[in-house]
């Protein structure tokens, strides 16, 4: 196998087009719509910001501690030493946290608009197709797990921060065919099938069952404290037309295990020896979404066909763009 000739601008520029299609498209429905509202960007450029400066903190006082263990008489030099050397790497990774919010902001847009383009229609054919392929509701295969109830609760809320870690691990790491294609299939996962799937499948899912006026199916599911909030928010900001941050009801796909299979594919990848981590978080969320009633299986089931179709064509992207720089290498060494 040849070198990696691989650059950041394989990805950067790839998403950031796409990231600017979203909102041409949330543009067009809004002015056709008259949707009086805009996607709260303030408030997702201040989590940006907190993001990018608290990933700066940890990774300096990281950098600090290993200088002083090494000796290094002049910490805070090297540390500066380290800065300028790294700057390219450093700047880019700011880039991609950017880009990361401004697409959870497009999302957020698009998914407070799309009661009023498509109303929910697909949650009985989605209860009904769980319920052919599992013989049952399948939370109900689930109950076993009650008294674990508190932590699948809790881990499943763990997702944004666990996400974030992630993806913020992806863009400081070195320019390689890795790192672009795990950057860029974030990116597709998300604009693709977060945005196209669900305004196909407009679904509330089990918990908006019974008050989205499907019946009251699934009214013995188990609201834990954490999904009780999060429900009454999410709710609020759809019956009032909100655009909130984190608004907008969606269940198929899931993109809660899109991401969480996207988080497992990029570990396997780009940091393989935690790649067990990223499975096994995977799991918690396929599971904890069917449990406490996010999603239906289906819906997971469909997330993680999306998190791997984004991954493939993440990677004919990123082979096309690196394609040419990798025969010229070949050549030059031939």
């Amino acid at each position: 196998m040849g070198a990696d000739v691989a650059r950041d601008s394989d990805w950067v520029f790839p998403a950031l087009i796409f990231v600017s299609f979203q909102y041409a498209v949330a543009l067009f429905l809004s002015v056709r719509l008259g949707f009086p509202h805009v996607p709260p960007l303030f408030g997702y450029f201040i989590i940006g910001m907190l993001v990018t400066v608290a990933g700066a903190v940890i990774l300096m006082l990281r950098s600090m501690w290993y200088l002083m263990l090494d000796g290094q008489r002049r910490p805070a030099v090297a540390l500066l030493s380290q800065f300028r050397a790294n700057r390219a790497r450093i700047l880019v990774g700011i880039l991609g946290i950017q880009l990361v919010v401004l697409q959870v902001g497009s999302l957020t847009w698009l998914k407070s608009m799309m009661p009023l383009v498509v109303p929910f229609w697909a949650d009985p054919m989605l209860a009904d197709l769980d319920h052919a392929i599992f013989g049952t509701d399948p939370w109900k295969l689930l109950l076993w797990l009650k008294p674990a109830e508190p932590l699948i609760d809790y881990v499943y809320a763990l997702w944004f921060p666990i996400k974030s870690l992630v993806m913020a691990g992806i863009l400081i790491s070195p320019p390689s065919f890795r790192k672009s294609r795990a950057a860029l299939a974030y990116f597709f996962t998300i604009g693709i099938f977060g945005v196209l799937g669900q305004y196909a499948f407009s679904s509330a899912g089990p918990l908006f069952y019974e008050i989205a006026g499907f019946g009251n199916r699934f009214a013995d599911l188990p609201l834990t404290p954490v999904v009780q909030t999060a429900r009454s928010y999410l709710w609020n900001n759809y019956v009032t037309g909100g655009d909130g941050i984190g608004a907008g009801i969606s269940a198929m796909p899931s993109i809660h295990v899109a991401l969480a299979a996207w988080i497992a594919l990029s570990l396997r990848s780009v940091y393989p020896r935690v790649a067990i981590l990223g499975w096994t978080f995977f799991a918690f969320i396929m599971v904890g979404s069917v449990y406490l009633g996010w999603h239906y299986a289906v819906d997971g089931i469909a997330g993680t066909l999306a998190a791997l179709v984004s991954w493939k064509l993440a990677g004919v992207v990123v082979e096309r763009r690196t394609g040419p720089r990798q025969r010229a290498t070949a050549m030059g060494t031939a």
